[in-house]
């Protein structure tokens, strides 16, 4: 599996080598473009490239979107996402911290809005990156590991995929 990540921050950067661990195919996307990315694909190894934006959520089969909510020109443009797995990993945080008031909507209501086509699953959003990076442990029964949340309206999208990249384990 190919996984586009979008943002190379704190989440973007410890899942990608926690893909890469499992074995997955990462390309990193941020803001400021590839080269600014060349430090941490070199550190990643051969599994992983350096895309913009646009081209990682191109080339990906699952996009993981690990930006700041409050950015949508951060995102990738929907036709790159059409029909594919994107997993929503932000949270709707103004620039002073607080947290945006949707009404009867959702975060991942509003991102599906700007995303429309994509099959969005909520996940990696409720774990602090030092423990996505410290308590990844393969060694251990699936039962035993740290636990990842996972949401979602497509069955498809959150349990058959999603739910086997987090874990770790490759389609067969």
């Amino acid at each position: 599996m190919k996984i586009g990540i979008i943002g190379a921050g704190k989440i973007g950067a410890t899942a990608a080598r926690r893909f890469i661990d499992a074995g997955y195919d990462v390309a990193l996307s941020n803001s400021r473009g590839p080269q600014s990315l060349e430090p941490l694909v070199a550190e990643l190894g051969p599994r992983a490239q350096a895309m913009t934006v646009a081209d990682a959520a191109r080339w990906a089969e699952v996009v993981l979107l690990a930006v700041p909510w409050r950015l949508p020109d951060a995102l990738p443009p929907a036709d790159a996402v059409a029909g594919k797995i994107v997993i929503d990993a932000m949270n709707p945080y103004a620039r002073d911290g607080s947290v945006i008031d949707f009404g009867p909507s959702t975060s991942s209501e509003e991102t599906q809005k700007r995303l429309p086509g994509a099959r969005l699953v909520k996940a990696f959003n409720t774990i602090w990156f030092k423990h996505l990076a410290e308590r990844a442990r393969p060694d251990l029964p699936v039962a035993d590991r740290h636990a990842i949340l996972v949401a979602g309206d497509d069955e498809f999208a959150c349990w058959r995929r999603a739910r086997r990249l987090i874990r770790g384990s490759r389609p067969p």
